[in-house]
């Protein structure tokens, strides 16, 4: 059985909330497919909206429904993305759930997420 949703786990580091003073607005997103987050520059997946216009970001690839938080979960239906979880049993996370330029999650799960890639965002910035 899986112990997280992210299997990358960073030792030693703390986390700092919040977005850093200065941090450049994020673009809109214009097209469907793989992108990065304008603000941390991670990698996402994008679809449009099935409720209104526009697109929005996932976290590439799927996990088990239970574990992710109804707020932070999404699902696809016929290329389009939807808020909540897969009745399937599998679904997306919201990007901006996890996203490093963001508030740090309360719920531990994402928590854990989030602390990988702020940790990676710093090893792309300083290698």
């Amino acid at each position: 059985m899986q112990d997280a949703l992210w299997d990358f786990e960073a030792e030693g580091t703390e986390p700092k909330p919040g977005r850093p003073a200065g941090a450049r607005e994020p673009r809109r997103y214009r097209r469907r497919g793989v992108d990065r987050c304008p603000k941390c520059e991670q990698p996402v997946e994008v679809f449009p909206l099935a409720q209104g216009e526009g697109y929005d970001a996932v976290v590439p690839g799927e996990y088990p429904s239970a574990r992710v938080p109804e707020e932070a979960a999404r699902h696809v239906v016929r290329g389009r993305l939807w808020p909540g979880r897969d009745s399937g049993g599998w679904s997306r996370i919201h990007h901006r759930a996890v996203c490093p330029d963001e508030a740090m999650p309360e719920d531990r799960e994402l928590l854990q997420m989030w602390r990988a890639l702020r940790v990676r965002r710093r090893a792309r910035a300083e290698g």
